[in-house]
């Protein structure tokens, strides 16, 4: 299930394949192109939460990753994830993939399940290519 909000609305749907996944969360109404923009996640039973995220989004007054998991003892997986062109920001044509990093002080799961959660990842969205750095590693910043 999809669930949004806003201040006027609340809307419901379902993700059906990757195509949906770029076009209904990560595509401009607009513009209907991608929105190179930053979002913080948490995986917990069988939920993918996220919301997009950035310098102005709740500095300073909570963990982002603590709200999305509702305050949860134990999440899976928590961190950073961006859309990106597929062969580099140089190269920006209509393939894309995302990036996802463990970048969480709340919920930061160890290097080795990043494996896990882009083979999740893939799996759920067959076709979706999904890239993992540690937070720590100075590609992801490239």
């Amino acid at each position: 299930m999809l669930y949004g909000r806003t201040i006027k609305t609340n809307q419901m749907g379902r993700l059906n394949n990757v195509n949906d996944l770029w076009t209904l969360i990560f595509s401009d109404e607009k513009t209907k192109r991608i929105r190179s923009c930053i979002y913080t996640y948490i995986i917990n039973d069988n939920t993918w939460r996220f919301s997009e995220t950035g310098v102005g989004y709740f500095t300073d007054f909570a963990s982002k990753h603590a709200l999305h998991a509702n305050c949860c003892e134990s999440v899976l997986y928590a961190g950073q994830f961006h859309p990106r062109p597929r062969f580099g920001w140089d190269r920006c044509d209509d393939e894309w993939e995302l990036v996802f990093d463990n970048w969480s002080g709340t919920y930061a799961p160890c290097l080795d399940l990043l494996k896990n959660l882009k083979d999740l990842l893939e799996f759920n969205f067959p076709g979706l290519n999904v890239v993992t750095y540690d937070f720590k590693n100075p590609l992801l910043r490239e």
